[in-house]
């Protein structure tokens, strides 16, 4: 587990446990083909450190830009947010607030053809979209990414 957790009471976890290997839940995070199986269908992923990644949510007006900080295969991929816009009609005070925040998913094998993410946003619960970004993320990874690992189809938002 990663010991860097500033502030842990402003972030955001969340522990699912899934019947698929620690490979297969890396690669539906860390690839398009797998993000737009749970996640969203309108992305463009880099697989490199360093690299950018978009996410774009068209229905909900959001979008947020990636740079990957470290990626271990079938282990740990963390993400730093460089750029984001939530939609104006949010009427947030500050519609770019992930910017600076990092996602971290660390992938656990449990034996089994188990696994556990221990996905964290840091920073997520201080911010003005926390109600609406940590329900987000629950139904992400445990109804969607679940749906997709687990009985092949995900529920990515458009």
């Amino acid at each position: 587990m990663n010991t860097d957790t500033p502030n842990t009471s402003t972030n955001f976890e969340l522990h699912p446990r899934f019947a698929v290997s620690a490979e297969r839940v890396f690669s539906a995070l860390a690839t398009a083909d797998g993000v737009k199986g749970w996640w969203t269908l309108h992305c463009e992923v880099s697989e490199a450190v360093g690299g950018q990644s978009s996410y774009h949510f068209p229905s909900g007006g959001f979008f947020a830009v990636m740079r990957t900080l470290r990626r271990e295969p079938s282990q740990l991929l963390e993400w730093e947010c460089i750029d984001s816009k939530h939609d104006d009609s949010t009427g947030y005070a500050d519609l770019r607030d992930w910017v600076g925040t990092r996602i971290l998913f660390e992938v656990r094998d449990l034996g089994g053809g188990r696994s556990q993410l221990d996905f964290t946003h840091f920073r997520l619960n201080a911010l003005e979209c926390a109600d609406s970004c940590t329900s987000g993320w629950a139904f992400l990874l445990n109804e969607s990414l679940r749906g997709l690992l687990e009985g092949g189809k995900g529920q990515p938002l458009g």
